[in-house]
């Protein structure tokens, strides 16, 4: 069968080294309050879904051995040196990231699990993510459904529980909310309702039909530009810290090799040219 031909994707590569950097920028800042944070020096809270501190509480050393666990895992995947390196970043850095992510009980952020998700389709890529090796695409089909669920769920949350995002007023509230909203340009942005309705009508469409039009070949290029544009839109008008990042950063996989190839050498020719 066609689509489980083995394939050579030069996007891997990109998409390994753009998730070890906003892996990077997601825990190096935290440094400063790993202790405080997930220890017992300093946490409180203890609810969520899965109540880890309720059975084992990690002492501050075995929080920070957790930490540099991490830090080490993301580095080797970085500089994808050889495959079984990469594959061991990938196997150590995110069960070190969930471990501690758990602590934080319901304030465990979507970008921490986004990290963690797309660890587990570069870990089956071809060569790991090296982009040189010819490998099954189950790697790039994987992302495909993370990214299915992700985009499906947040949108149809929106048209199913929350009707009025299409008058535009909820994307109003979010870019003044208290918690990730209140930059400059989201302030001003909340009060031009003209922009918010269409903005509004373009991110339920954007995320509810993603997971039928990533399938349409034509159409595929156009949804990743909409999509980066839109996640780019989240990085200016919101602070939702990394995941911007973490989410472009499986962008490049989520087109097949070909059309990956045609778009990047496009590019190339155009920057040549200029």
């Amino acid at each position: 069968m066609k689509w489980l031909e083995p394939e050579v994707h030069p996007g891997w590569a990109w998409a390994r080294i753009g998730w070890a950097v906003s892996a990077l920028m997601t825990w190096i800042p935290r440094s400063t309050h790993v202790a405080e944070t997930y220890s017992t020096d300093g946490i409180l809270v203890s609810i969520g879904p899965v109540r880890l501190t309720e059975s084992v509480m990690f002492s501050p050393a075995a929080a920070w051995s957790l930490y540099a666990v991490i830090l080490i895992g993301v580095v080797l995947v970085g500089l994808g040196r050889a495959p079984w390196l990469t594959r061991l970043g990938l196997l150590i850095a995110p069960p070190a990231m969930l471990a501690l992510g758990f602590h934080e009980g319901l304030n465990f952020k979507a970008y921490d699990r986004l990290l963690c998700w797309e660890a587990m389709a570069l870990f089956v890529a071809p060569g790991a993510a090296s982009g040189r090796h010819e490998g099954s695409p189950a790697g790039r089909y994987m992302m495909t459904m993370i990214f299915m669920c992700l985009y499906a769920s947040t949108g149809w949350m929106k048209i199913v529980k929350e009707p009025r995002w299409w008058s535009g007023v909820p994307l109003a509230t979010d870019l003044v909310h208290r918690q990730f909203g209140m930059k400059p340009l989201g302030i001003w942005m909340s009060e031009q309702m003209w922009l918010l309705k269409p903005m509004s009508w373009v991110t339920l469409i954007f995320e509810g039909g993603w997971p039928l039009l990533i399938l349409i070949r034509q159409v595929r290029p156009w949804l990743l530009l909409i999509g980066a544009s839109f996640h780019i839109g989240v990085l200016a008008l919101m602070d939702a810290n990394t995941f911007t990042f973490v989410a472009l950063a499986a962008y490049p996989v989520l087109l097949p090799p070909a059309q990956f190839t045609w778009l990047r050498d496009r590019a190339a020719g155009l920057l040549k040219r200029q």
